[in-house]
């Protein structure tokens, strides 16, 4: 195994890890497990990430975990909203606990102090011991009580039959003690190096900088955990130390990467201080602004345009927006993928037509 790594090696490596290279029929709690989770504050993007991901993915099959409450979605990693498992939020969510509950400290600054949160939260996760409304929840505590709240309990999204639970007075939370109970959660150092592995083993080898921008803590907070650590060492092409969980896939730069259509918010090109493994800095600007995050398109493992869908009542569209000329090698497959990540969004509709490709 190679101890120096190119940036072809990189991007191979973490399209493997992050099972983008070949779909398998792997069980939704597992592969969610394998790529560290998805990011989710968009309720339909996880389902394109799995759909990219896994072998006859059917929506369905994460209503039934979501059901079952082997998965859940979150706030977790960089604070943002994601889809994990049941066990991996038990066992990370300790770990950025500190983070969220910044968000509340930071948002106090200059305001009036709320002296009462810790008892007002705990009334919160009361009314929450089973699924209730965000508006039910603001029109209790108030817009202003309720944010602060949302960042000083422990919260998740709850499934809603019929529909997916987004944001706004539409979302329904629940208290996550009372929705999981049973095991309890991790401690915080458990948990830090639980986040530590799952972050290198789904998107490593990473620099500590790259581990510090996926789970969205700080460097110092991760350098003590990471030195406690059994992991490997390795270089990149600038000579920059990566760390990386042992046993863990390593694939050549020479391995075929089919194209890809990723969701909105995926993970694969947001979780690296260092991005250029899978998508260049023009881009990037592209496709991140502020705070959005476009569908993106791979081509021979990078990105290289974005995608959207548009829906009419008989019909459906999928545009591809190349952001230079498809070459002709990868064409047809592209095509392909678009194909199916359409009939994947509207399988009901008669008529269906990819533009772009």
């Amino acid at each position: 195994m190679r101890d120096s790594l190119t940036l072809t090696d990189l991007n191979r490596t973490l399209l493997a890890r992050q099972l983008l290279l070949e779909r398998r029929p792997v069980p939704l709690v597992r592969a969610l497990e394998a790529v560290a989770g998805i990011q989710a504050q968009d309720p339909v993007a996880p389902l394109f990430g799995l759909a990219a991901r896994l072998e006859g993915f059917q929506a369905s099959a994460l209503t039934r975990a979501l059901d079952r409450r082997s998965v859940v979605r979150g706030t977790l990693m960089r604070g943002t909203v994601h889809l994990v498992s049941a066990r991996d939020y038990r066992r990370m969510e300790p770990a950025v606990a500190p983070l969220i509950r910044g968000q509340h400290l930071q948002y106090q600054r200059g305001r009036p102090p709320m002296p009462d949160v810790a008892e007002r939260t705990a009334e919160a996760m009361a009314m929450a011991a089973e699924p209730v409304l965000s508006a039910t929840l603001r029109a209790h505590f108030g817009e202003d009580g309720w944010w602060r709240i949302r960042r000083a309990g422990r919260w998740l999204y709850a499934p809603v039959e019929g529909r997916r639970s987004g944001f706004g007075r539409s979302a329904v939370f629940v208290a996550a003690d009372a929705w999981l109970g049973g095991a309890p959660f991790a401690s915080v150092e458990e948990s830090l190096a639980h986040l530590a592995r799952r972050g290198l083993a789904a998107f490593g080898p990473m620099t500590l900088a790259d581990l510090a921008a996926w789970s969205g803590l700080p460097v110092a907070t991760l350098r003590p955990v990471v030195e406690s650590l059994r992991l490997v060492r390795r270089r990149d092409a600038e000579g920059r130390e990566l760390l990386d969980v042992p046993r863990a896939v390593v694939a050549g730069g020479d391995v075929p990467a089919p194209p890809r259509l990723l969701a909105a918010f995926d993970d694969t090109i947001l979780s690296h201080a260092d991005r250029t493994r899978v998508i260049d800095d023009d881009a990037r600007r592209m496709v991140i602004r502020g705070g959005m995050v476009d569908a993106v398109v791979l081509v021979d493992g990078f990105v290289r345009g974005r995608w959207k869908v548009a829906r009419a009542t008989r019909s459906a569209e999928l545009v591809v927006e190349a952001f230079a000329p498809i070459p002709r090698a990868h064409v047809r497959a592209l095509r392909e993928e678009a194909e199916r990540t359409l009939a994947f969004a509207a399988p009901e509709v008669e008529r269906r037509v990819v533009r772009g490709v």
